[in-house]
């Protein structure tokens, strides 16, 4: 053959089959109750409100199936018509409600978009908290003579409002406001507490927390590793271990992680676990270990 020859072959088949191949380069890598995760051969390939077919390995339709969520390249779809497998390839055509005629989309996947074209989606919601609390104190007596280092701990519970937004697809900032309580105890070997041996502080805070968070596993579910501040403000305080006016308004530095499990079409339950450093002194260090949960609203 000559090269002449060999080039016009070239061309004629990427002419009729290039279109092929593009077609079933993507293809369905898990299926549960209706909804399917499809890979991309590339990002953005597919988007909110296409309808594609799924093909079995003779190139025959066996499902239509609607893209509700983009992340990248991977997609999310529910299955419209027929049945589904791992491994199918995905096709697009003229089905009714593609990129060209699509249908309305639940809110869950209605954002704002960047000027790069990528989906900016916002979600609101609330948080509850269990905190193990736990603070050092070294005690002195009248006298400002140092007696005994008390390890003090407890329990504290928080309700906090929560914002997030997504950068990428993989970065996003989350806010957090509401009220934070501080709780710790213990028994002194002697009175030095006001006179007594039962130490206590009890302080309630108002914080504003914001988080970088990165999502490292996105299946549905999104896991993700993050780190972050807070500013924290006494509402209220009671102590007999601290002297009282020292306890004034303070940062925290956050590191911890967490997952975001769908709960419906436009609800998920966020979960998260944190270590919170708070500002220390010659006399008193603090800290706090917490886990919340709760529920965030797509729009």
């Amino acid at each position: 053959m000559t090269n002449t020859k060999l080039k016009a072959f070239l061309v004629f088949a990427i002419l009729m089959f290039g279109p092929f191949v593009q077609s079933y380069a993507d293809s369905i890598q898990g299926e549960k109750k209706g909804r399917v995760l499809i890979t991309t051969d590339s990002p953005n390939s597919l988007n909110i409100g296409d309808k594609v077919f799924a093909t079995d390995a003779g190139g025959a339709k066996k499902a239509l199936i609607e893209i509700d969520r983009v992340k990248g390249t991977k997609a999310f779809g529910v299955v419209k018509k027929g049945k589904v497998s791992k491994g199918m390839n995905i096709v697009k055509g003229n089905a009714s409600g593609s990129s060209s005629k699509r249908q309305k989309v639940s809110r869950s996947n209605r954002s704002s978009e960047s000027a790069s074209g990528k989906s900016l989606p916002f979600t609101i919601g609330a948080l509850l908290g269990l905190g193990l609390d736990s603070m050092q104190v070294k005690l002195t007596d009248a006298a400002g003579n140092a007696v005994e280092t008390l390890n003090m701990s407890g329990t504290g519970f928080s309700i906090k409002g929560m914002a997030d937004y997504n950068l990428t697809s993989y970065l996003g900032l989350r806010v957090l406001a509401g009220l934070e309580n501080f709780t710790v105890q213990a028994s002194a070997a002697s009175a030095v507490c006001d006179g007594s041996t039962a130490c206590q502080t009890d302080i309630s805070f108002i914080t504003f927390d914001g988080w970088l968070r990165y999502a490292f596993i996105d299946t549905g579910t999104k896991f993700w590793i993050g780190a972050g501040m807070g500013l924290w403000m006494p509402a209220s305080k009671s102590t007999n271990a601290l002297d009282e006016t020292s306890i004034d308004t303070s940062y925290a530095i956050y590191l911890g992680g967490g997952a975001d499990i769908p709960g419906g079409e436009d609800i998920y339950i966020p979960v998260q676990a944190e270590y919170t450093m708070l500002p220390s002194s010659t006399q008193v260090t603090a800290s706090t270990i917490a886990i919340r949960a709760g529920i965030g609203y797509r729009f």
